[in-house]
């Protein structure tokens, strides 16, 4: 009854994305602006084709690893499992990643038409369309797994002899692949979505620095149409981590109440609780964007804090009523992990706002420092972004300090798991709501740029300036509750593959274990700064090119960019060695459990579950932190280059651009490689867990 229901809120999610969809259609636009709208479409499907088209052989050859993996190891049922959930799982991330690029190019279409007329209405556009692929990536996550779960039962329900408990362990064997094939899309979109982005915003600001008209006319800027490619690629690439981040944490949520770990199978309601807040969660986020409504005199921020208020209040009353159903003897102390969660990762997410406090803070310092370079406001933002990591990870121990008490107070058989469960999950509610906001930022931006590319002027134009600025604050917010979310996600997972404590045994043996998970997340945002920066430079240094073959008498016509010349080289550097990226990500979590079946095959499941989750809690904590210090520092990196303008100051004008490419490499290569590597580590211990069975 419980995941019937949950079943049926997933599926009235997809049915909610449908309609926050509706927003990008029925605009007709001028010629000029389908136009354009329709030529980034097709760079950014080329690309996106020519991308899963490479990732098909990769993940094939990872698919006959797998198998003959199982195989040698004596679970060829488990290899065979596993290898089925990867499918299912790449294939709804890909869908998910092509949808959201889809429908991105008809909300710019949209949002440039009722710019014309309202504020409001081209806010809207922007917010309800990203929206809809938050909605849909967090419904599919959790849809496709129980989809997972049921098929698996209904194989198995007729096993003879077997009993409640095995038939449950052998159904889930395929979750943990369905979670690896999620993760493994995220992370190739990554290499080479984000290799693609970085490297063409940093052509585009090479070039506004080179040339004063190209910094006061960005239709002269030869990166500027890769630049908008760049920007659709990446909310593909976002909705696609949403999903794997809501997959992980569903796999890691049945596992844990299956007993798929080294406990005894939990009560149905363990997992359903977590996944109840889900799927309000749902309900929740979509009443809030159908509530945002903005006027113009107020900008966007009042609309969404309305719409956060009444998403709290909806989600709210599904918590109350969830916790009255399933524990009707103690629902009201259920509660209190939940709203702790919810309201702490709320305000988590919220810290990153202090970055655009214009009085004091890191903001002010970073303004004061400009005249004398750009080393003054890098430092001021990264002293910013480690204080944000520090805060937040401070919140987020004390609200699983809360969790852990009420749970242990319950006198419930794992009670305090279930209340971190819960904390975790509530945590995690607002993440369809903060892409909502985080990418609406980059639609309306690049609505923006659109509407000057098709010649659209007067206030059309004026009202798009507005609502693109308008929403940097909020847009920075919700990046942060996004990372947050994949944080936790990867947290989940280390909570389940915990094992329940044994007398005797030795809490420090796993340590060498969480320092492995820390050391992979510091590679994988190293190797991913090391490859945007080497991207970048090779764009740069062909706008320098084209720039510098300008002179003022040149015609107009060989004075035009070359916006395809740019657009290609982006796509070849983001190709490019993405496999062997991928590779170096994949081959520390893999070397891993190929030590640990040698090393713990007689020595029982309980030990390798134990360093399992000691690897995939360092490496979360470490993604957290690393992450979170990315995002801050981004934020006032961002902030201090909007409050520069080229017509001033040509010195403070260079630094504030060096600063906004160095933003642009942290927030496009090192915070996502953090989240994925942490990804990847538990997504990889849950399905290394399954030949310990």
């Amino acid at each position: 009854m419980e995941l019937a229901l949950i079943f049926l809120l997933e599926l009235g999610g997809l049915l909610l994305g449908s309609a926050l969809a509706r927003a990008a259609f029925g605009a007709p636009s001028t010629p000029q602006v389908v136009r354009v709208v329709r030529a980034l479409e097709r760079a950014a499907r080329a690309f996106l084709l020519r991308a899963l088209a490479r990732f098909g052989a990769f993940f094939g050859v990872l698919l006959g690893l797998l198998l003959a993996g199982g195989a040698a190891a004596g679970h060829a049922a488990a290899g065979v499992a596993g290898a089925a959930g990867m499918v299912l799982g790449a294939a709804l991330a890909m869908a998910t990643a092509l949808a959201a690029t889809w429908l991105g190019g008809r909300a710019i279409t949209a949002a440039v038409t009722r710019a014309g007329t309202q504020f409001d209405l081209a806010l809207t556009t922007g917010l309800r369309s990203a929206g809809a692929t938050g909605v849909t990536a967090q419904a599919l996550g959790v849809l496709g797994a129980l989809g997972l779960l049921g098929v698996g039962y209904w194989i198995h329900h007729g096993d003879v002899g077997a009993s409640a408990g095995e038939i449950a362990q052998r159904s889930a064997l395929c979750l943990p692949g369905y979670a690896v094939g999620a993760v493994l899309v995220a992370l190739w979109l990554h290499v080479t979505c984000g290799a693609y982005a970085t490297s063409a915003r940093a052509g585009e600001l090479r070039g506004e620095l080179l040339d004063a008209n190209v910094a006061r006319h960005i239709t002269h800027n030869p990166a500027l149409v890769a630049s908008l490619v760049g920007e659709r690629l990446e909310h593909g690439a976002l909705s696609a981590r949403l999903f794997g981040a809501a997959s992980l944490a569903t796999v890691a949520s049945l596992w844990l109440a299956l007993g798929s770990g080294t406990s005894e199978p939990a009560e149905l309601r363990f997992v359903a609780f977590p996944l109840l807040l889900w799927g309000f969660g749902l309900v929740a986020n979509g009443a809030g964007l159908f509530v945002a409504r903005a006027l113009e005199a107020q900008g966007a921020l009042p609309a969404l804090v309305r719409g956060q208020a009444c998403a709290a209040g909806v989600w709210l009353v599904g918590l109350l009523g969830a916790g009255y159903w399933l524990y009707p003897e103690s629902w009201l102390g259920w509660c209190l992990p939940g709203v702790a969660g919810f309201v702490g990762g709320a305000a988590a997410a919220s810290a990153t706002a202090r970055a655009f406090a214009r009085r004091r803070g890191a903001l002010r310092e970073a303004l004061d420092g400009f005249g004398v370079g750009a080393f003054a406001p890098q430092a001021a933002a990264l002293g910013f972004g480690l204080g944000l990591s520090a805060l937040v990870l401070v919140l987020v121990g004390g609200t699983a300090l809360v969790a852990q008490t009420a749970g242990t107070a319950s006198n419930v058989p794992g009670g305090a798991r279930l209340a971190l469960s819960l904390s975790l999950f509530a945590a995690m509610v607002w993440s369809p709501y903060a892409l909502a906001v985080d990418a609406a930022a980059g639609l309306l931006e690049t609505a923006r740029a659109v509407a000057q590319m098709a010649g659209v002027e007067g206030e059309t134009a004026a009202r798009l300036q507005r609502v693109a600025e308008s929403i940097k604050l909020p847009s920075a917010v919700g990046r942060g509750a996004l990372t947050l979310t994949q944080g936790l996600a990867a947290l989940a997972a280390a909570l389940t593959l915990t094992p329940p404590p044994a007398a005797g045994a030795d809490t420090n043996s796993d340590a060498w274990a969480t320092l492995f998970g820390v050391g992979l997340v510091l590679f994988a945002a190293g190797l991913a700064a090391r490859r945007s920066a080497r991207a970048s430079r090779e764009v740069a240094v062909e706008v320098e090119r084209q720039l510098g073959t300008k002179t003022p008498e040149s015609p107009a016509e060989d004075r035009l960019p070359s916006y395809r010349t740019c657009e290609e080289l982006a796509g070849r550097l983001g190709i490019g060695g993405a496999a062997s990226g991928a590779a170096s990500v994949l081959l520390g979590p893999v070397l891993l459990g190929i030590a640990l079946r040698l090393v713990y095959r007689d020595a029982g499941p309980r030990l390798a579950a134990g360093t399992l989750a000691a690897f995939v809690a360092g490496a979360a904590v470490t993604a957290l932190g690393v992450a979170l210090a990315v995002d801050g520092a981004r934020a006032v990196l961002a902030g201090a280059r909007r409050a520069n303008r080229p017509e001033g100051d040509p010195v403070t004008h260079a630094a504030s651009v060096t600063g906004s490419a160095l933003a642009e490499i942290l927030g496009s290569a090192v915070e996502p490689a953090a989240c994925i590597a942490a990804a990847i580590a538990a997504s990889f211990a849950l399905l290394a867990r399954t030949f310990f069975l």
